[in-house]
């Protein structure tokens, strides 16, 4: 269009479809995203589980398999799938809810994390959650990692900014 600064990006760079129909050979130089997050509330199969179901029986034979995501986190799903279409070194900046790194039964799920990705940051945003989104179910975090196979050890940037509570008052 004329005036457009930036140039076409639908069906171009941004595509709308379940990201689990995604063609497993395409390969991207970095994935941005705001995933679903919580459990499901049916007791179908959500696509992200469904997809997982798949793997798990390609995986037997390649003895590559993803943990069950916890509490049936819909995140997780997406978390696995974007690190198999990112580009070797490629980044990747996930809107997650905190909750998928922080319960108890979420370990095998993070070492496993660690086998193919390098976490350069964690950013907890549960502190902000009612200042940041006003109607948020669930505290949030941004995953900054970026695709490497192997689990080389490396240190991460954990951040967790503050809430003041003052900051959000209109009197002052």
């Amino acid at each position: 269009n004329e005036g457009s600064i930036l140039p076409q990006l639908l069906h171009q760079t941004l595509h709308v479809r379940d990201f689990f129909d995604h063609p497993a050979h395409e390969q991207y130089d970095c994935i941005i995203g705001n995933p679903p997050c919580g459990s499901p509330k049916q007791q179908t199969k959500s696509s992200g589980e469904l997809w997982l179901d798949a793997q798990r029986s390609a995986e037997a034979k390649k003895k590559r398999k993803y943990p069950e995501p916890p509490n049936r986190e819909r995140s997780w799903p997406f978390i696995w799938k974007s690190l198999e279409h990112l580009s070797p070194q490629a980044p990747l900046a996930l809107l997650l809810p905190s909750t998928g790194f922080f319960l108890n039964d979420v370990k095998a799920s993070l070492v496993r994390l660690l086998d193919f990705a390098r976490l350069s940051k964690l950013i907890d945003l549960s502190d902000l959650r009612r200042v940041l989104f006003k109607n948020a179910s669930l505290p949030t975090s941004i995953l900054h990692a970026q695709r490497e196979e192997g689990r080389a050890s490396h240190t991460f940037a954990y951040v967790c900014p503050k809430a003041d509570i003052n900051a959000t008052r209109g009197d002052r």
